[in-house]
């Protein structure tokens, strides 16, 4: 039975070859932007959530209050909290500093020339306890080697980049023409969704000897590239331990403390908070998942007015099956199978789609998106209910207008239902066109916001 259905779905879709190709490039295009805009909200949402401590690991940031009433919010902090805080709280596991730095790393070859390497952004000085916040595979070496003074640990592909096949371990690296530091450990690598995208990883003690002029025990210095982490051991709240903040600041600044307030930032929420350097607002989040649910409806909609305007044309062939014996069941079956191959093509159209557009979705929104990150299991997971939506909410009405026929009248050529079809297929198009409109006004909101935000020049205080 379901292999005459399946003879009689491909049949009447290889007779209708412009319905058929309308509906499915429109069903492939709202599928495509759902599965888009799926793997985008993930991509964001799942942040840095990969490590084992996020629940209990945060960043300390500070509101300063100033003398006219206004707030400035810094995600930097004092080089001397991280250790301070350490000694202070025995509830803080781990505290670990985070220092950023825009680097020259030469090395000198065999052959005694120097390659130099430019890091902007991916080099960090930081100490061992990094590594007890955040999870990493280590290659080689372990994270203790980042409390002895000039070492270094690298990440494999930057190890391959500096040192090619060669084994990167007791090879040294001069930072700034200043120091020689030893590769003492490989690391596998961070995780494509991460804002931690560190490839060189200096021992803290080294810092002192690179950027001697710096506050090291001041605690009103502070710079945006300078960041302090905690993990808090389990059962300690962040409520907790922010009500031991007042008297904290009170202890290291005095009468200056009134200015000074420390905040723990959940990790989960580093990402997207924009007031402390974060990258995208939750709601963004939140209306692109909208879009991808109203490009599915209106790929539905489409579908329905089309199906039900071809199910009209069909009066006679349902007449002569009825007559013949065909039940309702199995016509209703029958319809639901021609709709199920259509969004079945659709669906692999948009997954080859969305496949190949990675690179331009990576160029575009500045993620990480890889090939396997693709196509992971909540994407497994998504396809299948998607189809199964799809062929639900498209097929049902056709459907049911089907099962509904009378065969006599069908035969006679009588058209059964066309004005309540009308009625409904205007009602679904004026449905389409009022979605279409708020997407339209939405997308234009959404550029014009991300615009804003890769333009503007944040302000940063320095105390």
């Amino acid at each position: 039975m379901l292999k005459n259905y399946l003879k009689i779905a491909i049949r009447n879709l290889s007779c209708n070859k412009v319905y058929s190709f309308i509906n499915i490039a429109g069903l492939t295009l709202g599928i495509l932007g759902s599965i888009l805009v799926f793997q985008i909200v993930k991509y964001h949402l799942s942040t840095d959530s990969c490590h084992k401590k996020a629940k209990n690991t945060y960043r300390i940031v500070m509101d300063l209050h100033l003398d006219d009433g206004s707030v400035e919010h810094e995600k930097g902090s004092p080089f001397v909290l991280h250790h301070t805080l350490k000694n202070d709280f025995p509830s803080v596991e781990n505290a670990a500093y985070v220092g950023q730095q825009e680097l020259t790393i030469s090395i000198v070859r065999k052959n005694g020339l120097k390659d130099k390497y430019l890091e902007k952004t991916a080099a960090i000085f930081t100490n061992a306890n990094y590594f007890g916040i955040f999870d990493y595979q280590w290659l080689s070496g372990n994270s203790s080697a980042l409390n002895v003074p000039n070492t270094v640990v690298l990440t494999e592909s930057c190890a391959k980049k500096y040192f090619g096949k060669e084994s990167p371990i007791d090879k040294i690296l001069k930072i700034n023409n200043l120091q020689d530091v030893k590769v003492v450990g490989v690391l596998r690598g961070y995780p494509e969704n991460t804002d931690l995208k560190t490839e060189v990883f200096i021992s803290l003690p080294t810092i002192k000897t690179i950027i001697p002029d710096y506050g090291y025990e001041d605690w009103q210095w502070f710079s945006k590239t300078r960041e302090t982490y905690i993990s808090l051991k389990e059962g300690i709240s962040k409520q907790s331990f922010e009500a031991q903040f007042p008297a904290f600041s009170k202890k290291y600044y005095g009468e200056m403390s009134k200015f000074y307030r420390f905040r723990l930032q959940p990790l989960a929420d580093v990402h997207f908070d924009l007031e402390y350097g974060g990258k995208i607002k939750k709601s963004t989040i939140l209306i692109l998942a909208l879009i991808g649910v109203l490009l599915v409806i209106i790929a539905c909609i489409n579908f329905v007015n089309l199906s039900t305007a071809q199910a009209f044309k069909r009066f006679k062939e349902i007449g002569v099956r009825k007559v013949l014996g065909s039940s309702q069941a199995q016509l209703f079956w029958q319809f639901i199978l021609e709709i199920a191959l259509i969004t079945a093509i659709s669906v692999a159209l948009a997954l080859l789609f969305a496949y190949s557009s990675i690179l331009v979705i990576n160029h575009w929104l500045k993620t990480q998106l890889t090939f396997v990150q693709f196509f992971d299991s909540k994407l497994l997971i998504f396809i299948p209910l998607l189809f199964i939506f799809i062929v639900a909410v498209a097929g049902f009405y056709p459907a049911w207008v089907i099962l509904n026929f009378n065969p006599v009248k069908a035969l006679k050529g009588i058209s059964q239902g066309i004005g309540k079809g009308v009625f409904v297929r205007k009602g679904l198009v004026v449905t389409q066109f009022s979605i279409s409109f708020v997407l339209i006004s939405v997308s234009i909101l959404v550029v014009l916001q991300l615009d804003f935000i890769k333009k503007k020049t944040l302000a940063t205080t320095k105390i």
